[in-house]
């Protein structure tokens, strides 16, 4: 061989070795890379300590004269109907003294079924409901 045949010989041969150098060198950094977290202290003086709590406890009683709420008469109603998704749902209820309730609420059941809770609350004698099935 000539010289100048050894010498583009060794250029091409240490390039091959620098590439895999580099390569190797990369690829260590990326595996052995790691985010870097630090928390640094907040200044002193920017918070300041809650006062020490003492055994004293306020009390705070209504004046007698505090008049009691009275019952008011109200309406509520929504539904949603969505058959593409197989949803249906809803509620309606009314009260024309605010003592006695009245409504129901429907919700399709996972079978194809849909249940509707018809349903009066009475004051103190509680919630009296009616459930029905319909195909």
């Amino acid at each position: 061989m000539t010289q100048v045949n050894l010498i583009c010989a060794f250029y091409l041969q240490s390039e091959k070795i620098m590439k895999t150098i580099l390569l190797l060198a990369s690829g260590l950094s990326v595996v052995f890379s790691r985010p870097q977290y630090s928390y640094d202290r907040p200044p002193s003086g920017l918070y300041e300590l809650p006062e020490a709590p003492t055994n004293q406890v306020e009390t705070r009683v209504a004046p007698p004269s505090a008049a009691v709420p009275m019952p008011m008469p109200y309406e509520l109603d929504w539904a949603v109907s969505d058959q593409e998704n197989g949803l249906d749902f809803g509620h309606e209820e009314a009260s024309s003294d605010g003592i006695v309730s009245k409504g129901s609420y429907k919700v399709l059941l996972p079978d194809g079924r849909l249940q509707v809770v018809t349903f009066t609350v009475n004051g103190d004698d509680g919630y009296v409901a009616n459930v029905q099935y319909q195909k």
